[in-house]
């Protein structure tokens, strides 16, 4: 086999980003701290390192979180959507699932929007500020599934769920 490591030193930045990722998936340690040691190394002026460390890890925060939050809003719709289809006196147990989905779906979505309110409350930063930046709409199909949950007399989240999803959100960000 030919001695690759004489290449490293021609890798574009793609190439090199596409030969760590082949080495991760092959769990190559060796291969990525080669490809990390022989990159190209540069000196740059750069913000504060605890500025943009926050704001970068704010900015992925809310991103995850909200796309985390969408997903619990399709779960809830898609249960909410199978009502018409289920003969509940055929089907009595799938008429049970469906509505167990609901409402686990409706109370994560809203332990993760009533921890991510207090998250920018307890940091400053208002949260439609960010919903207005990256253009996340009011979700109007999930405040209809919240007030049908709550119409079914379904609770809330408790505030042990909402402070299981806040607390991740205060370490990073008091990291």
């Amino acid at each position: 086999m030919k001695d690759v490591s004489k290449l490293y030193d021609r890798l574009n930045p793609i190439e090199r980003v596409r030969a760590f990722v082949d080495a991760a998936g092959r769990h190559d340690t060796a291969e990525m701290d080669r490809l990390n040691d022989t990159c190209p190394r540069k000196t740059y002026l750069a913000e504060d390192r605890a500025y943009s460390r926050r704001k970068t890890w704010f900015w992925l925060l809310a991103l995850s979180l909200h796309g985390d939050a969408a997903r619990c809003a399709e779960h809830a719709l898609f249960a909410l959507s199978t009502i018409p289809i289920i003969d509940e006196a055929a089907n009595p147990d799938l008429m049970d699932k469906m509505e167990r989905a609901f409402e686990v779906s409706v109370r994560r979505y809203r332990a993760k929007m009533a921890a991510w309110d207090r998250f920018c409350d307890q940091t400053g930063i208002p949260a439609d500020s960010v919903r207005s930046a990256y253009g996340i709409p009011d979700d109007e199909p999930m405040e209809l599934a919240i007030d049908i949950s709550a119409a079914l007399g379904f609770p809330g989240p408790s505030d042990e769920e909402i402070d299981e999803q806040l607390q991740p959100m205060l370490s990073g960000w008091n990291a």
